[in-house]
């Protein structure tokens, strides 16, 4: 949410005229906060796992999360 959140307002002041360089490094780096605090909300939910399972259920979110961060990553550096 702070992301497109983040983006939206940016566009806005880069139509009146203020440029922000940074705002993209800025909008990754909480981007690759929260996938981390996710991963590790899994890794403390499935605590009473065995370690298998456990690093099968990190490995599940992570790919999942890999994709929408593959899409935001493009957004912000390559467009």
């Amino acid at each position: 949410m702070f992301v497109g959140l983040s983006l939206l307002t940016t566009g806005q002041l880069a139509a009146d005229g203020l440029r922000l360089p940074s705002m993209s490094t800025l909008r990754m780096a909480i981007l690759t906060a929260g996938m981390a605090w996710s991963t590790w909300i899994v890794w403390r939910l499935a605590a009473a796992a065995k370690p298998i399972r456990r690093a099968i259920a990190a490995c599940a979110l992570t790919t999942a999360l890999a994709l929408p961060t593959a899409a935001w990553y493009a957004q912000f550096y390559v467009w």
